[in-house]
């Protein structure tokens, strides 16, 4: 059937498939209704994880089955999954909901591990990095978590966001509540520079050629491209 194309609705899951060439519409080829509000969708590997309010679905897309993975409370607002993060060659599960909380999944027995509760509000986005978790939170900070530790940047957060620039240098882009967005290059977290728009900006994607794009709260889609900084010379 070929690639397939996931959309999160209002209480339910979509699912669309190519079915001819690709200038044809895709067709929707199943719908699952969770009776609830669908918060945040991502897929790894044959698993597809749905946040839901106060749960999260996993569904095998190999054998069909499904799962709840019960614990958080409230919306699960966002989740990522990563390799060697806190748990040294383990891949897990993150996710980050309405009571503030981090959960940590095994991604073999789908049982929660850990909770990390470094936060006071919303816990609005996920991104790991190298070694590193990193969580962002409207109670104004992101956190850099590893093994045990934790670090915070004081800042307004909506939304993170990670990509090379032009020399491969790692950098964070972090999208705050005062409609900027700010880069820092890791793992210093030295700063890189800001972006600015006229409302929050949520959605970033890279794109080729150093390209990558962003979209904020006016429905606006910016692209942006690295460029390196002007040589001085001196007589």
């Amino acid at each position: 059937m070929g690639p397939m194309l996931l959309r999160c609705l209002r209480n339910h899951l979509e699912v669309y498939a190519n079915i001819g060439p690709i200038t044809t519409v895709c067709q929707c080829v199943k719908a699952l209704n969770f009776g609830t509000q669908v918060n945040s969708l991502i897929n790894e590997g044959p698993w597809v994880f749905v946040g839901l309010n106060n749960a999260i679905k996993a569904l095998n897309t190999e054998t069909n089955l499904e799962f709840t993975l019960d614990g958080p409370k409230g919306r699960i607002l966002h989740m990522t999954v990563g390799n060697n993060i806190l748990f040294v060659g383990a891949e897990m599960l993150y996710s980050g909901s309405m009571d503030q909380s981090i959960k940590v999944w095994d991604m073999d027995t789908l049982q929660c591990t850990m909770t990390l509760n470094e936060h006071n509000d919303v816990v609005t986005s996920l991104i790991c990095w190298d070694e590193f978790l990193l969580s962002s939170s409207f109670d104004g900070t992101i956190k850099i978590w590893a093994c045990m530790e934790v670090g915070t940047l004081n800042v307004g957060i909506v939304s993170l966001f990670g990509m090379p620039d032009e020399k491969g240098k790692h950098i964070l882009f972090s999208s705050c509540r005062d409609n900027s967005v700010r880069m820092y290059e890791l793992p210093s977290f030295s700063e890189r520079g800001l972006l600015y728009a006229k409302k929050d900006i949520s959605p970033f994607e890279l794109g080729p050629d150093e390209l990558f794009f962003t979209g904020d709260g006016t429905g606006l889609v910016s692209i942006w491209k690295w460029n390196e900084l002007p040589k001085m010379t001196s007589n």
